[in-house]
């Protein structure tokens, strides 16, 4: 399992940015529940992408869940 941790601030002058784990959004953000949504599935996404490129089989049965594996035998036969 990986776990990473983002925290979000809200700024006044900043541009909206991602950088070290930190997603700096304008403050008319601040209570826009979408808006996080929208960012927290996209990290989210990223993270999966990460963790398939690494196992380095986008067809592995064991870190896709079933997806992608081929009938008769195991991923990568």
């Amino acid at each position: 399992m990986e776990i990473d941790e983002f925290q979000f601030n809200f700024s006044a002058t900043e541009k909206p940015h991602v950088q070290n784990d930190t997603v700096v959004l304008s403050r008319k953000f601040l209570h826009d529940a979408e808006m996080k949504l929208a960012i927290s599935y996209a990290l989210a996404q990223s993270t999966k992408l990460s963790v398939r490129e690494r196992a380095g089989a986008w067809g592995c049965a064991c870190v896709t869940g079933g997806w992608g594996a081929r009938s008769g035998g195991e991923a990568g036969d």
